[in-house]
């Protein structure tokens, strides 16, 4: 499993679901974790959540989500590649 990067260092190419980690602004440091992607949607890149759920095309060899736009009150702090799904492997 791949450790937790801060968006501080680096962030994932543009489409890519990736596990996130979120606080809530104004509110003491919980975490939040759900799967995000970087979107070009709304002006420039900016974090989406993905909606529902992420799947694995096999066709392209990569994990694919529908998404929307992030929620203003949740800062991005981690992002994490999603593992291949079982019986796959890297290319």
């Amino acid at each position: 499993m791949s450790a937790w990067i801060s968006v501080e260092d680096d962030l994932p190419k543009v489409g890519q679901p990736v596990w996130i980690r979120t606080v809530a602004r104004g509110r003491d440091e919980r975490d939040f974790i759900g799967m995000g992607m970087m979107t070009t949607q709304g002006g420039g890149p900016q974090w989406a959540d993905v909606r529902d759920e992420a799947w694995y095309d096999d066709l392209i060899g990569e994990w694919r989500a529908d998404m929307v736009l992030a929620e203003d009150n949740l800062i991005s702090t981690h992002w994490m590649p999603l593992p291949l799904p079982p019986g796959k492997e890297a290319a």
